[in-house]
C-alpha cells in the first residue's frame, strides 16, 4: 500500500516539474527530456523506459591533465581524479585510459581492469 502512494507521489511530481497535467508516462517522459536538466532528463528516461537510458549514464566528459598530471577536469571544470577501491590514486599515466561506467554507474575500469571511482584529488 506504501508502495502505491510513493508511485503516485513521484508520478505527481514528474507532472508538476514536467508543467503537465494528467498524461501518459511517455508524455510526461518527452515533456521532462525537453526541459533540459539533468534531472529532468533523468526522470524523463525513467518515465519512458523504466530505466535510464545508456546515454544519460555515460555523458560525463573527464579532460585529462587539465590542472597538471593526474588531475582532471570533469564537465563543470572542478579538480577530478580516479582512485582504486583501497582508496589510492589511480597513477597519472593510467587515467587516460579508464572506460567510464565499465561496472556499471559509477564503478570505472583502468586499462588493466581494476575498478576505480571518481574522486576529487
Amino acid at each position: 500500500m506504501k508502495v502505491n502512494a510513493v508511485r503516485r507521489s513521484a508520478y505527481a511530481l514528474a507532472l508538476l516539474l514536467a508543467g503537465c497535467s494528467t498524461q501518459t508516462n511517455s508524455t510526461v517522459g518527452d515533456a521532462l527530456i525537453a526541459r533540459g536538466t539533468v534531472g529532468g532528463i533523468l526522470l524523463g528516461s525513467l518515465m519512458k523506459s523504466g530505466k535510464p537510458s545508456q546515454a544519460e549514464e555515460s555523458t560525463v566528459m573527464v579532460q585529462p591533465g587539465t590542472y597538471g598530471p593526474g588531475v582532471n577536469a570533469d564537465q563543470y571544470g572542478r579538480p577530478h581524479t580516479y582512485r582504486l577501491k583501497d582508496g589510492q590514486q589511480l597513477d597519472p599515466i593510467y587515467q587516460n585510459n579508464v572506460k567510464r561506467n565499465a561496472y556499471g554507474t559509477g564503478v570505472h575500469m583502468d586499462q588493466f581492469g581494476r575498478p576505480v571511482y571518481d574522486s576529487a584529488p
